[in-house]
């Protein structure tokens, strides 16, 4: 029906068709009755047919809500697909791992007024300079008092999470001071989770 009201030639379509059924998994489904679709079959239906006519922009409304695990990779991977070959994807979504494994550029809005417009490292970068810090040692923990530090969980003498400017205390000035006295055993350096710069914005 769709190929016959966007007019798509037949071995295009056939084409199309075909390639993002392998994209998707969906070859075994795409012949079964819609009711008999789990949600994450039907939405990846969806897809492929919303495609079809090659269209340059896409408009997507939480494109993974209510998705299992495998579902959303799985629809994420054909979106950054369909990207690689110039289609412009514009997401509305409040998941934020549809932010952080799809988006170049991020448009946030509060009470109708745009508060945010860049790419997601600008968006990332708004907190400054900072790395969360999960650290477990030998020897019991040196007083952290640094510069830029801040403890946020102290599990024991020997684990702690915390917060670190590194803009105030470099990276490798705080591991060399850590490893001085109290001999570190594991160390896990990230950035602050996109959810907490997201909230910190919108606070503000």
């Amino acid at each position: 029906m769709n190929r016959a009201i966007y007019s798509i030639p037949k071995n295009e379509y056939k084409n199309r068709l075909d390639m993002m059924a392998e994209l998707l998994d969906v070859g075994s489904v795409i012949c079964k009755p819609t009711r008999q679709l789990s949600l994450g079959e039907r939405m990846k239906c969806e897809f492929i047919m919303a495609m079809l006519h090659d269209p340059k922009i896409v408009f997507l409304d939480e494109p993974t809500i209510g998705l299992d695990v495998i579902a959303k990779d799985r629809i994420r991977d054909f979106i950054r697909e369909m990207n690689s070959q110039g289609k412009t994807f514009i997401l509305t979504t409040h998941d934020l791992g549809d932010i952080e494994h799809l988006a170049k550029r991020v448009v946030m809005i509060n009470h109708g007024s745009i508060v945010f417009d860049d790419s997601l490292d600008a968006l990332r970068s708004y907190m400054g300079a900072r790395k969360l810090v999960t650290l477990s040692t030998h020897a019991p923990l040196p007083d952290l008092g640094l510069p830029g530090v801040a403890v946020k969980t102290r599990q024991s003498d020997f684990h702690a999470e915390l917060e670190l400017d590194i803009s105030l205390t470099g990276l490798n000035q705080f591991i060399e001071y850590v490893n001085k006295s109290s001999s570190i055993k594991d160390i896990s350096v990230q950035d602050p989770p996109i959810d907490e710069v997201i909230k910190n914005l919108y606070q503000k």
